[in-house]
């Protein structure tokens, strides 16, 4: 979380260029979605803390502080506090992690308690058997199968069909050198998805260090999915920012902008899976899955008196005898928030949902207000 005005020389450094003017906080989050039907449940776990500026050029230094003492051990503490609020059902959660978490101590943490998890690897590691390190071994292995998926457009990026063929294989990665000697060696598999006849920079490979199964094609196939989850973080963290908006707080204490970010939070998840109730099934359609569809009506997602206040608002006629679908409601909040379509794509951007959103629960509060009133309960 980044900010410019005043408060920030009470906040901590972000990188990037020296002497930026915004400072703020760094933020890990651990955000649960639910494997087979992908709907967003809701955060589970976050870190903030503000990074002094004499760590600022000093990356060779903390290399040297003991695990526990490094910023990286944030993936370990997250697991272990993720771990004491699910209790008995961890054994049922996943954790789903990008190159960052490419630590040998996370791992064996992971692996010594039994914890599951898909990390994308960043290092190519030394292997205990052979002489080819891990990416170099892995290139070797026969391919085990191809597919084809649709990459959308983003940004510059054009949208294409992308054809990606899978390898596996289970490796032993020798631990690297620490101060205090060298710790054992790991055993876990690898996956990687490749993308093939594409020789751009924006090519597709992903190396996948992992506990889960990978003896068949479809094995290897959910792991991937699994990975191709992990974005729906980032989509928390725009949520949170472009969204509820978390960066446009112009508080003039740091304990209160992080009190009004942990409430901001909330907001965030549920505009996620209210704007995913319509997103959701364009994006992965299964038929042996329950996903919302185009033709869910608006109160499996809204109350009544939300869905209700938006329709005398927007459409300004009597309310119909069946609730709208989900696709009116999503596109209604964003239309109640300045959002207009110039692109055609029918997909709402985060701040016009926001901006919806709070529009519409100020109209909900008068509503119910004033029924109170004419009920005579006031």
């Amino acid at each position: 979380m980044g900010y410019k005005h005043a408060v920030r020389s009470e906040l901590g450094d972000l990188g990037g260029p020296e002497g930026s003017k915004t400072r703020g906080f760094h933020v890990h989050s651990v955000f649960l979605v639910d494997a087979d039907t992908e709907r967003s449940i809701g955060l589970i776990d976050q870190e903030r803390w503000v990074r002094e500026d004499v760590q600022r050029g000093k990356k060779n230094q903390r290399r040297q502080l003991p695990y526990e003492g490094k910023e990286s051990f944030k993936w370990q503490r997250a697991s272990e506090n993720t771990e004491q609020r699910m209790g008995g059902k961890m054994p049922d959660i996943i954790s789903v992690c990008d190159r960052e978490a490419d630590i040998y101590e996370y791992m064996h943490y992971k692996l010594d308690n039994r914890q599951r998890f898909v990390v994308r690897a960043t290092q190519n590691r030394i292997l205990v058997d052979g002489e080819l390190l891990l990416f170099d071994s892995l290139a070797q292995t026969e391919v085990l199968g191809k597919y084809t998926i649709v990459v959308p457009q983003k940004g510059g990026r054009k949208k294409r069909k992308a054809t990606l063929q899978v390898k596996r294989k289970k490796m032993t990665i020798q631990a690297p050198q620490r101060p205090g000697g060298r710790p054992e060696p790991v055993t876990m598999n690898i996956v990687s998805a490749e993308e093939i006849g594409n020789d751009s920079e924006d090519r597709l490979h992903w190396v996948l260090l992992t506990t889960e199964d990978i003896e068949t094609f479809e094995d290897c196939r959910s792991i991937i999915r699994f990975y191709e989850l992990r974005w729906r973080i980032e989509e928390f963290h725009k949520a949170w920012k472009s969204g509820a908006g978390v960066e446009r707080l112009r508080l003039q204490s740091p304990d209160n902008i992080e009190r009004l970010a942990v409430i901001l939070m909330f907001v965030a998840v549920r505009l996620m899976q209210i704007r995913e109730a319509l997103m959701l099934p364009n994006d992965r359609q299964h038929k042996d899955r329950k996903l919302w569809s185009e033709k869910t009506l608006a109160n499996e997602v809204v109350s009544d008196d939300e869905w209700q206040v938006l329709w005398l608002t927007y459409e300004k006629k009597a309310l119909p005898d069946k609730p709208p679908t989900v696709t009116w409601l999503l596109q209604t909040i964003a239309r109640l928030g300045g959002w207009g379509d110039s692109k055609h794509t029918g997909q709402p951007g985060w701040l016009v949902v926001w901006e919806g959103w709070a529009k519409l629960q100020d109209r909900v509060k008068t509503w119910q207000i004033a029924r109170q009133f004419s009920a005579g309960e006031m």
